[in-house]
């Protein structure tokens, strides 16, 4: 029956693709969709992945990773992908079976022992992170992976020493911005300023595309041991104050105060020239506002070694009471920044 002359006849009809236009500010917004990844494209699969983690939006990073491998089941760097988003997502435990299950299909790459060492060690389980970390040493002692792993490892123990071994002989065989991010790392920690600006430099030569997860992992690490660090400093001025007050001429208050001074400084170097995750400058705004504050106390305090007087050192208390509440402000929009962001509400009205 034709439209005109049945019950629809006052209905105007219209070309399939004649569709109303939507009132000025009611169009539609656009839906970002992580699509399912082309089994031959692990590009784009890491671009997207990529994303999701600059936006700390894990559990769909980890469901994107996931689908990925059911694809490709043998394909081994899609689970070493997946275990290193699972440890960023502090989902540790997770992390060292999916690296044994890596294990498992690649004996012959070390470097995943290394990598469930890790994700063990951060899970507490001691005795198989042990286990992993030994057979990572006894196969291959000297792999630039393996090194890198281990390196990682005493940075999170906060053993710089022990990671910069690993790193001079990853960086002697192959040298790679992570290696070079690490060692500029592990000099922040040990104090030596001039040194972790020549890394950051050195890293920044390096030809070839930044993975932003990766940036995004070793900066979280970075800035997780600038933060451990502020922990002791505050209690451990305060005991140096102290001492001052009681002895302005101790030269072993004076050497406290220039080596926490240069350990400040070198940190300081750090934050200035890695690069810095967008999702986290907010956190890091108040990091380095600490740091500098930090640093204010430090020069205080040698002003009132050379004669500066009773109000050098309020000045010193005074900054350094500021400086632990920016810490803390710090630490607390970091954890922030790295939750998940919120699903947004359904409107089933």
């Amino acid at each position: 029956m034709h439209i005109s002359l049945g019950p629809l006849k006052s209905v105007v009809s219209r070309r399939p693709n004649d569709t109303p236009k939507e009132a000025a500010g009611q169009e539609p917004k656009p839906v970002e969709t992580v699509l399912p990844a082309k089994v031959d494209d692990d590009s784009l699969l890491k671009q997207r992945v990529d994303r999701l983690i600059q936006s700390s939006d894990y559990p769909r990073a980890v469901t994107l990773l996931r689908d990925a491998i059911d694809e490709k089941p043998f394909d081994v760097d899609r689970r070493v992908l997946l275990v290193q988003t699972l440890l960023d997502a502090n989902r540790s435990a997770d992390a060292g079976e999916e690296a044994e299950r890596a294990i498992l299909l690649a004996p012959e790459r070390e470097e995943l022992r290394a990598l469930a060492a890790k994700a063990w060690m951060s899970a507490g389980a001691k005795d198989q992170a042990r286990a992993a970390l030994n057979e990572a040493l006894i196969r291959d002692p000297n792999g630039m992976k393996t090194r890198l792993m281990l390196a990682e490892l005493s940075l999170a123990r906060l053993e710089p020493d022990k990671a910069l071994d690993h790193l001079d002989l990853a960086i002697k065989e192959h040298p790679s911005k992570q290696a070079y991010y690490m060692r500029a790392l592990c000099r922040a920690l040990l104090g030596e300023a001039s040194a972790v600006t020549m890394d950051l430099t050195s890293a920044k030569q390096i030809q070839g595309p930044e993975s932003a997860s990766e940036v995004q992992r070793l900066y979280v690490l970075a800035a997780s041991t600038i933060d451990d660090s502020f922990k002791t400093m505050g209690d451990d001025m305060r005991a140096v104050m102290q001492r001052a007050l009681a002895r302005p001429d101790d030269s072993s208050v004076h050497q406290k105060v220039s080596d926490n001074l240069h350990l400040l400084q070198a940190r300081q170097a750090f934050l200035n020239d890695f690069p810095i995750p967008p999702v986290f400058k907010g956190s890091n705004n108040r990091r380095a506002l600490s740091l500098s504050l930090f640093v204010q106390t430090m020069l205080a305090m040698q002003q009132f070694f050379g004669g500066g007087g009773p109000d050098s050192m309020t000045d010193a208390r005074v900054d350094l009471g500021e400086a632990l509440k920016e810490a803390a402000g710090a630490r607390a929009a970091f954890v922030d920044e790295q939750k998940p962001p919120e699903k947004p509400e359904i409107d089933h009205s």
